[in-house]
């Protein structure tokens, strides 16, 4: 009788603790891999997804907005505005993943570059690279270091420039 309950106790415990476990929706995880080379149709995914997110959980929802940051930046579309990504950012500078942390600078970065904030956007790549110095972020590390030799370039500061682009290969 004693192992009956336990059981039960056990099997409805995991029950429990699986429920409560957010799962990635499995359009986010296609466009996810639709990104790198079917960009445009990752971006459609997303766009037509965007009113369903709001009803998600926050963690998704901030998810949601990092890859389409991320899908924007691959179609070479110009960010406009930071608001949402500042909130992304705040988001997982709180909670995590350190991965996401990262990557939302970045794209935060990306998003000062093209409204020509370059002292904000270099200040985001420059953080990424003082926060994360182990080789685990490699192709962050190597991009951060060509955004910002990009913005060295743009002002004619050939040394910088020549530096950030050594850095990037």
């Amino acid at each position: 009788m004693k192992n009956s309950k336990a059981l039960i106790f056990i099997l409805t415990l995991s029950m429990c603790i699986s429920s409560c476990v957010k799962q990635t929706p499995s359009f986010m995880e296609k466009a996810n891999t639709l990104y790198l080379n079917q960009t445009d149709s990752a971006y459609l995914l997303l766009t037509k997804k965007r009113e369903t997110i709001k009803k998600l959980d926050k963690s998704i929802q901030m998810n949601f907005h990092l890859l389409m940051a991320k899908v924007q930046e691959k179609r070479n579309v110009r960010h406009t505005t930071d608001s949402i990504l500042k909130i992304v950012a705040q988001y997982f500078e709180e909670h995590g993943p350190f991965e996401q942390q990262l990557e939302s600078y970045y794209y935060l970065g990306c998003t000062y570059r093209d409204m020509n904030e370059t002292t904000k956007a270099m200040d985001y790549f420059q953080n990424i690279l003082d926060i994360s110095e182990d080789d685990s972020y490699i192709e962050l590390h190597e991009s951060t270091h060509f955004q910002l030799g990009n913005i060295y370039a743009s002002y004619m500061l050939e040394y910088e420039a020549l530096e950030a682009y050594q850095n990037a290969y």
